[in-house]
Protein backbone atom coordinates (compact mmCIF):
# COMPACT_ATOMS: atom_id res chain seq x y z
CA UNK A 1 0.00 0.00 0.00
CA UNK A 2 2.77 2.42 0.88
CA UNK A 3 4.58 1.68 -2.39
CA UNK A 4 1.45 2.40 -4.44
CA UNK A 5 0.85 5.62 -2.53
CA UNK A 6 4.43 6.76 -3.07
CA UNK A 7 4.27 6.04 -6.80
CA UNK A 8 0.97 7.91 -7.15
CA UNK A 9 2.31 10.91 -5.25
CA UNK A 10 5.43 11.01 -7.39
CA UNK A 11 3.35 10.73 -10.57
CA UNK A 12 1.23 13.67 -9.49
CA UNK A 13 4.30 15.74 -8.67
CA UNK A 14 6.06 15.07 -11.97
CA UNK A 15 2.93 15.91 -13.96
CA UNK A 16 2.66 19.36 -12.44
CA UNK A 17 3.59 22.51 -14.29
CA UNK A 18 4.97 24.50 -11.39
CA UNK A 19 3.12 27.80 -11.67
CA UNK A 20 4.94 30.06 -9.28
CA UNK A 21 6.46 31.94 -12.21
CA UNK A 22 5.98 32.14 -15.95
CA UNK A 23 8.96 32.43 -18.27
CA UNK A 24 8.93 34.49 -21.44
CA UNK A 25 11.82 34.30 -23.87
CA UNK A 26 11.93 37.68 -25.60
CA UNK A 27 13.69 37.58 -28.97
CA UNK A 28 14.34 40.19 -31.65
CA UNK A 29 15.72 39.59 -35.15
CA UNK A 30 17.90 42.52 -36.23
CA UNK A 31 18.81 41.19 -39.70
CA UNK A 32 16.69 43.73 -41.60
CA UNK A 33 17.75 46.49 -39.20
CA UNK A 34 21.42 45.88 -39.98
CA UNK A 35 20.73 45.47 -43.70
CA UNK A 36 19.15 48.92 -43.59
CA UNK A 37 22.47 50.46 -42.57
CA UNK A 38 22.39 50.30 -38.77
CA UNK A 39 25.53 49.44 -36.81
CA UNK A 40 25.36 47.10 -33.84
CA UNK A 41 26.48 48.79 -30.61
CA UNK A 42 29.45 47.07 -28.90
CA UNK A 43 27.26 46.38 -25.86
CA UNK A 44 24.72 44.55 -28.02
CA UNK A 45 20.94 44.57 -28.01
CA UNK A 46 19.17 45.27 -24.72
CA UNK A 47 15.64 45.13 -23.40
CA UNK A 48 14.02 47.98 -21.45
CA UNK A 49 10.53 48.38 -20.03
CA UNK A 50 8.43 48.39 -16.89
CA UNK A 51 10.20 45.20 -15.90
CA UNK A 52 10.71 45.92 -12.21
CA UNK A 53 7.08 46.99 -11.91
CA UNK A 54 6.11 43.58 -13.28
CA UNK A 55 8.41 41.79 -10.82
CA UNK A 56 10.64 40.51 -13.64
CA UNK A 57 13.87 38.63 -13.03
CA UNK A 58 16.46 37.06 -15.30
CA UNK A 59 18.76 34.33 -14.08
CA UNK A 60 17.38 34.98 -10.60
CA UNK A 61 18.43 38.65 -10.70
CA UNK A 62 15.87 41.47 -10.43
CA UNK A 63 15.41 43.71 -13.45
CA UNK A 64 14.94 47.48 -13.37
CA UNK A 65 12.49 49.79 -15.11
CA UNK A 66 13.41 51.48 -18.40
CA UNK A 67 17.20 51.18 -18.09
CA UNK A 68 18.69 49.41 -21.14
CA UNK A 69 22.25 49.82 -19.87
CA UNK A 70 21.52 47.78 -16.73
CA UNK A 71 23.48 44.52 -16.74
CA UNK A 72 20.31 42.46 -16.41
CA UNK A 73 18.87 44.00 -19.57
CA UNK A 74 21.58 42.49 -21.79
CA UNK A 75 20.38 40.08 -24.46
CA UNK A 76 22.37 37.25 -26.06
CA UNK A 77 23.23 36.18 -29.60
CA UNK A 78 25.69 33.37 -28.90
CA UNK A 79 25.23 31.71 -32.28
CA UNK A 80 25.60 34.93 -34.29
CA UNK A 81 22.34 34.55 -36.25
CA UNK A 82 21.24 38.14 -35.46
CA UNK A 83 18.40 36.90 -33.26
CA UNK A 84 18.97 38.28 -29.76
CA UNK A 85 17.34 36.55 -26.78
CA UNK A 86 16.70 37.00 -23.10
CA UNK A 87 14.75 34.68 -20.79
CA UNK A 88 12.67 36.60 -18.25
CA UNK A 89 10.65 35.19 -15.36
CA UNK A 90 7.47 36.93 -14.20
CA UNK A 91 5.59 36.16 -10.97
CA UNK A 92 2.12 34.65 -11.18
CA UNK A 93 0.74 37.97 -9.92
CA UNK A 94 1.80 39.60 -13.22
CA UNK A 95 -0.12 37.17 -15.45
CA UNK A 96 -2.72 39.04 -17.50
CA UNK A 97 -1.13 42.44 -16.91
CA UNK A 98 0.47 44.58 -19.60
CA UNK A 99 4.22 44.75 -20.05
CA UNK A 100 5.42 47.84 -21.91
CA UNK A 101 8.90 47.46 -23.33
CA UNK A 102 11.18 47.82 -26.33
CA UNK A 103 14.45 46.55 -27.71
CA UNK A 104 17.40 48.93 -27.67
CA UNK A 105 20.65 48.91 -29.63
CA UNK A 106 23.05 49.79 -26.81
CA UNK A 107 21.29 52.77 -25.24
CA UNK A 108 18.51 55.28 -25.75
CA UNK A 109 18.66 57.01 -29.11
CA UNK A 110 19.03 53.66 -30.84
CA UNK A 111 15.75 52.12 -29.72
CA UNK A 112 12.87 50.68 -31.69
CA UNK A 113 9.84 52.61 -32.88
CA UNK A 114 6.85 50.27 -32.87
CA UNK A 115 3.63 52.12 -33.72
CA UNK A 116 1.59 49.15 -34.98
CA UNK A 117 -1.16 48.74 -32.38
CA UNK A 118 -1.09 44.97 -32.89
CA UNK A 119 1.82 44.86 -30.43
CA UNK A 120 2.90 48.48 -29.97
CA UNK A 121 1.86 52.11 -29.86
CA UNK A 122 2.29 52.41 -26.10
CA UNK A 123 4.15 54.97 -24.01
CA UNK A 124 4.41 58.74 -24.16
CA UNK A 125 5.76 58.67 -27.71
CA UNK A 126 3.51 55.84 -28.86
CA UNK A 127 6.49 53.67 -29.81
CA UNK A 128 6.71 51.05 -27.05
CA UNK A 129 5.81 47.40 -27.40
CA UNK A 130 2.92 45.85 -25.45
CA UNK A 131 2.70 42.27 -24.24
CA UNK A 132 0.09 40.77 -21.96
CA UNK A 133 1.99 38.42 -19.66
CA UNK A 134 0.84 34.90 -20.62
CA UNK A 135 -0.25 32.18 -18.21
CA UNK A 136 2.23 29.64 -19.63
CA UNK A 137 5.85 29.74 -20.72
CA UNK A 138 6.15 31.38 -24.14
CA UNK A 139 8.73 32.50 -26.69
CA UNK A 140 8.15 35.54 -28.90
CA UNK A 141 10.40 36.42 -31.83
CA UNK A 142 9.88 39.83 -33.44
CA UNK A 143 11.60 41.59 -36.28
CA UNK A 144 13.11 44.93 -35.20
CA UNK A 145 10.46 47.72 -35.36
CA UNK A 146 7.79 45.14 -36.24
CA UNK A 147 4.91 43.13 -34.77
CA UNK A 148 5.76 40.07 -36.87
CA UNK A 149 8.79 37.94 -37.63
CA UNK A 150 11.14 39.14 -40.37
CA UNK A 151 9.40 36.69 -42.72
CA UNK A 152 5.99 38.09 -41.78
CA UNK A 153 4.99 35.19 -39.53
CA UNK A 154 3.39 34.94 -36.11
CA UNK A 155 6.03 35.89 -33.50
CA UNK A 156 4.54 33.51 -30.94
CA UNK A 157 4.41 30.51 -33.24
CA UNK A 158 7.36 30.58 -35.59
CA UNK A 159 9.89 28.64 -33.52
CA UNK A 160 7.68 26.22 -31.63
CA UNK A 161 9.22 22.76 -31.80
CA UNK A 162 7.88 20.11 -29.47
CA UNK A 163 10.46 17.55 -30.62
CA UNK A 164 13.58 19.65 -30.16
CA UNK A 165 14.91 17.44 -27.34
CA UNK A 166 15.77 13.95 -28.56
CA UNK A 167 16.62 12.59 -25.13
CA UNK A 168 17.53 13.56 -21.57
CA UNK A 169 19.69 11.47 -19.25
CA UNK A 170 20.36 12.51 -15.64
CA UNK A 171 23.33 10.69 -14.12
CA UNK A 172 24.44 9.76 -11.54
CA UNK A 173 21.01 9.52 -9.99
CA UNK A 174 20.79 8.99 -7.00
CA UNK A 175 23.75 11.21 -6.17
CA UNK A 176 25.29 12.77 -3.10
CA UNK A 177 27.28 15.67 -4.53
CA UNK A 178 26.51 16.38 -8.20
CA UNK A 179 24.75 15.08 -11.28
CA UNK A 180 24.86 15.79 -15.01
CA UNK A 181 22.06 16.55 -17.43
CA UNK A 182 22.99 15.00 -20.78
CA UNK A 183 20.69 16.56 -23.38
CA UNK A 184 20.57 15.83 -27.10
CA UNK A 185 19.00 18.52 -29.32
CA UNK A 186 17.80 18.13 -32.90
CA UNK A 187 17.57 21.92 -33.31
CA UNK A 188 19.11 25.01 -31.73
CA UNK A 189 17.16 25.68 -28.57
CA UNK A 190 16.79 28.21 -25.75
CA UNK A 191 16.01 26.30 -22.58
CA UNK A 192 16.26 26.44 -18.83
CA UNK A 193 16.50 23.76 -16.16
CA UNK A 194 14.99 24.26 -12.70
CA UNK A 195 14.85 22.05 -9.62
CA UNK A 196 11.85 21.99 -7.26
CA UNK A 197 11.21 20.35 -3.92
CA UNK A 198 8.20 18.05 -3.54
CA UNK A 199 5.97 20.98 -2.47
CA UNK A 200 6.51 22.64 -5.85
CA UNK A 201 8.85 25.34 -4.56
CA UNK A 202 11.67 26.20 -6.95
CA UNK A 203 14.94 25.91 -5.09
CA UNK A 204 17.59 26.05 -7.79
CA UNK A 205 18.10 27.11 -11.40
CA UNK A 206 20.63 24.83 -13.07
CA UNK A 207 20.77 26.40 -16.53
CA UNK A 208 19.29 29.30 -18.46
CA UNK A 209 20.59 29.84 -21.97
CA UNK A 210 20.99 28.88 -25.60
CA UNK A 211 22.23 25.48 -26.77
CA UNK A 212 23.10 24.49 -30.33
CA UNK A 213 22.25 21.24 -32.14
CA UNK A 214 24.05 18.25 -30.63
CA UNK A 215 24.64 16.68 -27.23
CA UNK A 216 25.42 18.79 -24.18
CA UNK A 217 26.35 17.88 -20.61
CA UNK A 218 25.25 20.34 -17.94
CA UNK A 219 26.61 19.88 -14.43
CA UNK A 220 24.39 20.38 -11.39
CA UNK A 221 25.83 20.80 -7.89
CA UNK A 222 23.61 19.05 -5.34
CA UNK A 223 25.85 19.51 -2.31
CA UNK A 224 23.73 22.28 -0.77
CA UNK A 225 20.49 20.26 -0.95
CA UNK A 226 19.13 18.13 1.87
CA UNK A 227 18.70 14.41 1.28
CA UNK A 228 15.42 13.57 -0.39
CA UNK A 229 13.45 13.57 -3.64
CA UNK A 230 13.50 16.56 -5.98
CA UNK A 231 11.87 17.27 -9.32
CA UNK A 232 13.69 18.76 -12.29
CA UNK A 233 11.87 20.64 -15.02
CA UNK A 234 13.37 21.43 -18.43
CA UNK A 235 11.48 24.23 -20.21
CA UNK A 236 11.89 24.89 -23.93
CA UNK A 237 9.63 26.91 -26.28
CA UNK A 238 6.23 26.22 -24.76
CA UNK A 239 7.02 22.66 -23.73
CA UNK A 240 8.67 20.99 -20.75
CA UNK A 241 10.07 17.71 -19.51
CA UNK A 242 10.16 16.62 -15.88
CA UNK A 243 11.77 13.87 -13.85
CA UNK A 244 12.99 13.06 -10.37
CA UNK A 245 16.39 13.41 -8.72
CA UNK A 246 17.23 11.53 -5.54
CA UNK A 247 19.75 13.35 -3.32
CA UNK A 248 21.55 10.94 -0.98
Amino acid sequence: MKKHYFFLALLCITSLTFGQTVTVVHQVDITNYLNGGATLDPSGIRIAGNLSTMGATTGGNPMVDWTPTDANGAMDDSDGDNIWSISVEYPASSIGFELQYKFVNGDWGNDEIVTDTLCGGAGGFGSDRILTIPSSNMTYTYCWDSCSTCSGGNPAMNIINRDAIDYVNVSPNPSEHETNFDISLSQNQYLFIDIYDITGKKIKQVFNGFLSVGTHSINCDLSSLKSGIYIYEINYVNNFKTGKILKK
